[in-house]
């Protein structure tokens, strides 16, 4: 598994970068190997720091670096520190495994759902299938050096050719968002797509169930927009009336207002207009 930590300074514009060698950091923790990197005239970047320092890396011991120790690179390569695989050996819940080593790792921006068609023990069947067994590569969000109350370590993994398993906890409905801050990271979705701990079926009946809840939604602010607000359009009478031939509604109410008495020859655009400002001016008495 590999970890980037130190993106070399750069110098000034007027001079070739200078040559430095990697030196052999393998056998030494996260943070001595830092130290030593830094000694040895590597700049290392803030996040690649807490990255390294953060657990479960901390308590790891590194196997090496990429490039090797003692190539030489220059200020604009990158270096990284080689950590041990991670696995997971056991799935103790939908949020939390357990590795190899013993670590807890907890699924960090995610809860099991409250409710519904997806228990506890589907979505533990869930992350099961995602990661049991295999080796998966891990940041710690928080960069805290200390597991958590329950003995834990809040954790952001991926997997070879999978981005991000907590979303695809939530895409599968393992789980739901639980708003702890995930910055640029935060790629949930709203709502559940195609939840694999839920039958082809149940899943048919969740999306109707969608469908009409948004649609019941939408005729409702119809339905409280056409009974609150008026409209008002050209709308010709068959008398001899010009100025009648607009009509206004609201809900179950109609008004035909006398508009333009003062023009004796009234065009079909004029009451267009009018009726527009009419509807604004109704409109307006609403709102007040």
């Amino acid at each position: 598994m590999l970890v980037l930590v130190a993106a070399l300074a750069l110098v000034g514009c007027g001079s070739a970068p200078p040559k430095i060698r990697v030196p052999d950091v393998a056998g030494m923790t996260a943070a001595e190997a830092i130290d030593y990197l830094v000694e040895a005239g590597l700049e290392i970047s803030d996040h690649a720091i807490r990255t390294a320092k953060s657990l479960p890396h901390a308590d790891m011991p590194v196997t090496g670096t990429d490039p090797g120790a003692g190539s030489l690179v220059s200020s604009r390569d990158e270096v990284h520190l080689e950590f041990p695989a991670i696995r997971v050996a056991e799935v103790i819940d939908g949020l939390t495994m357990k590795t190899e080593r013993g670590e807890l790792l907890r699924l960090y921006g995610i809860e099991l759902p409250k409710g519904g068609i997806c228990s506890p023990a589907d979505s533990k069947l869930v992350l099961e299938k995602l990661v049991l067994g295999k080796e998966i590569f891990v940041t710690n969000p928080t960069g805290s050096a200390e597991v958590e109350d329950e003995g834990t370590i809040p954790v952001e993994i991926s997997m070879q050719g999978l981005n991000d398993v907590g979303y695809q906890m939530i895409l599968h409905g393992g789980a739901v968002p639980n708003g702890e801050p995930r910055g640029e990271h935060d790629v949930y979705p709203n709502g559940l797509a195609d939840a694999s701990c839920r039958p082809a079926v149940a899943r048919e009946k969740v999306a109707e169930e969608a469908a009409e809840a948004e649609e019941a939604r939408h005729r409702e602010e119809l339905f409280a927009e056409f009974n609150t607000r008026w409209t008002c359009a050209y709308n010709p009478t068959m008398n001899e009336n010009w100025y009648d031939d607009v009509l206004c509604v609201r809900g179950t109410e109609r008004h035909r207002p006398i508009l333009r008495e003062w023009d004796p020859f009234v065009e079909e655009w004029e009451m267009v207009e009018g009726a527009k400002a009419y509807e604004a001016h109704l409109n307006s008495k609403v709102r007040d």
